[in-house]
Order: structure tokens, then sequence, then C-alpha cells
């Protein structure tokens, strides 16, 4: 058997070899799996001990297998909600500064129709004064006109 393993001092932290053949990924991972299920092709997994629980024999480095397969879900876990919590942050963030941009932009839209309507009272003005001199113009000349 492998040394470092499984022995007796050993911690929940032990790995299977990776030379040992698991089951394809699409298959679901069992918590507990009866000894007697277990293929032959687990190479080092038939070497190890095996335990009893509730009338089932078990082999103790499945049991091993799914504590780090627990554990590595937990911190899977752990990244997905920090993961979220940064996603709400931001979306949280870009959304004040979208309601500020539209603000700016409401107030440099107002201040744009304002300076449109003065600018056109100020045409306004202008050509009713150059109609009106045009027309004083006229009226001029056919009096000058009329005289001569």
């Amino acid at each position: 058997m492998d040394e470092g393993m499984f022995n007796n001092e050993s911690t929940a932290t032990n790995f299977i070899p990776t030379s040992t053949i698991l089951p394809p990924p699409s298959s679901p991972i069992p918590t507990l799996v009866p000894a007697s299920t277990i293929s032959p092709t687990f190479s080092g997994v038939m070497q190890e001990p095996i335990i009893n629980m509730g009338g089932k024999t078990y082999v103790t480095g499945l049991i091993i297998f799914d504590y780090e397969i627990r554990k590595l879900c937990d911190v899977a876990k752990e990244h997905q909600d920090l993961f979220v919590e940064q996603g709400t942050t931001t979306k949280e963030s870009l959304d004040i500064k979208l309601v500020e941009l539209k603000s700016s932009l409401s107030k440099e839209v107002h201040k744009m129709e304002e300076n449109y309507t003065l600018l056109h009272s100020k045409v306004d003005v202008i050509v009713g004064s150059i109609t009106k001199l045009v027309e004083f113009n006229t009226k001029y000349t056919k009096q000058v006109e009329a005289k001569s």
C-alpha cells in the first residue's frame, strides 16, 4: 500500500492516489459505498482497511475521499457566495452611477432646451426686425421714386 495515503495516525486530509481509476464525472458520487460493490480496478482502495457501519462494510479510503470532496464543495460554495456578493455590490454601484449619469444628462438636456428656446426667441426678434427694415426700406424707396 502507498505509504503516505493512509496509516493509523492519518488525518482525513489524505487523498486517493491519482493512478486510481475513478468513476466518470457524470455519475453521482456516493457518500458511502459498500465494499462489495467496488471494482477491482480501484487498485489502492481494495488494500485499505475496511470498516463496518450499521451492518454494511465500507472502505475507509472512500470515506476519506468523500470527506475531501465535501470539503472542496464547501470551498467552492464559499467562492460562489463571494462571487455573488461581489457581483451584487458591483451591480448596486453601477445602478447608483447610472442614476447619477441619467440625472446629469437630464440636466444637460434641460439646459440645451432652454438655450434652444432662448436662441429661437432671439432669432424670431432678428427676423422680425429685418422684415420691418425691409418693409420700411421698400416703402421709403417707393416714396423717393414717387417724388422724383
